[in-house]
């Protein structure tokens, strides 16, 4: 049973280490990169103000 569980996690990390490797998945990396670099400093005064307004 204990050996099943070991293939079956080692299989699955090793098509997850396959996923990373592709176009699509760097791509949406990338994306995601540039919008959290964009959205933060704006977001992060925003959020300040809240949170001093709030007291």
């Amino acid at each position: 049973m204990t050996t099943a569980i070991l293939n079956i996690a080692k299989s699955i990390s090793q098509r997850f280490e396959d996923l990373k490797g592709t176009a699509p998945y760097k791509r949406a990396c990338e994306v995601v990169e540039f919008s959290t670099l964009i959205a933060l400093p704006v977001a992060v005064p925003g959020v300040l103000m809240c949170l001093a307004a709030a007291h």
